[in-house]
């Protein structure tokens, strides 16, 4: 297919290679058995994963590392409790009077072994291997908070956006919910800008009602957790781009991998200078084509946008 310029659009992966040059993204993964989100498939040849596995063995092959502990806030012992259902296993014993009140979850929440674990700041392991963090991944099942606690200096230093899995209620005994991690983040300079993957817990009941679909656009349940994108403020991450090509580059990217193009753009806005021109209009050519511009005068989404609302 070709736009109005007889030329194919370009794709979001050649965009990155360009962006990227022969620079690599570091990517902090902890908790990284479940491997990465196909979401980083376009980015791969220009990602380096940093992976916490406790189970695991080391390994290093040159773009990606993985190391055999847990982070936390001190380096200390610790014990990772495998629960039946292996998604809730976790450091922190589960919250079983909470955990109680619904469906299923007590049976999930059973520890079926215990095995100790080493655990690590990242600040240390990141000095020690010489990591210097873009983005941070976090799914731990309760822990978020002291990991974060044994981070600090990579947040306020080299990370620009981090993706973390938050509780809205304590499943697990000691647990920061939503609300403390957010205000965290917020003093360590970076503020929530997406949610997703909301998960609720239903209610354990003698009718056996789980989730009737009875009020337009709401579900039964409460909310338990949820995915969340937090990106540094917006001055500082302004600032943090227009110091160099490599971080506006990177922060684009970022940006693209979790679908905020608009971010992207303005990004693209504020260090345009520092691109060059073939550069320039490579990215041009992308964000026009998401624009729609090529569509219309109003863009296809917001044509699609106009009809929806009449309809």
């Amino acid at each position: 297919k070709l736009n109005r310029q007889g030329r194919p659009p370009i794709k979001l992966e050649k965009l990155i290679s360009i962006l990227m040059r022969d620079e690599l993204v570091t990517l902090v993964d902890a908790g990284a058995a479940g491997g990465l989100n196909r979401r980083w498939k376009p980015a791969a040849r220009h990602l380096r994963t940093v992976g916490f596995e406790p189970l695991e063995e080391h390994r290093d092959d040159g773009c990606n590392l993985s190391l055999p502990f847990a982070l936390g806030s001190s380096t200390r012992p610790g014990k990772l409790l495998v629960t039946r259902r292996i998604s809730m296993t976790s450091l922190l014993p589960p919250a079983r009077g909470l955990i109680a009140r619904f469906w299923d979850k007590p049976a999930h929440t059973e520890i079926v072994e215990e095995i100790p674990v080493e655990l690590r700041r990242l600040d240390d392991l990141a000095g020690e291997h010489d990591i210097q963090p873009d983005m941070l991944k976090i799914d731990v099942q309760g822990a978020e908070h002291d990991i974060l606690l044994g981070s600090q200096e990579c947040l306020t230093g080299s990370i620009i956006a981090a993706e973390i899995e938050l509780s809205f209620i304590e499943r697990y005994e000691g647990l920061t919910p939503f609300c403390g991690v957010v205000g965290f983040m917020a003093a360590q300079g970076f503020e929530l800008v997406d949610l997703w993957r909301i998960k609720r817990y239903r209610h354990r009941n003698h009718a056996n009602v789980v989730n009737p679909g009875i009020a337009r656009g709401l579900r039964a349940g409460r909310l338990a957790f949820c995915d969340t994108l937090f990106l540094r403020q917006d001055a500082a991450l302004l600032d943090l781009v227009a110091a160099s090509r490599n971080q506006a580059a990177k922060a684009m990217v970022l940006c693209l991998v979790y679908g905020k193009a608009d971010m992207a753009a303005r990004i693209h806005d504020a260090a345009r200078d520092l691109f060059d021109g073939p550069d320039n209009a490579h990215i041009d050519r992308y964000f026009r084509r998401l624009s729609g511009s090529h569509y219309g005068r109003l863009g296809l989404h917001r044509a699609l946008d106009y009809l929806a609302s009449k309809v």
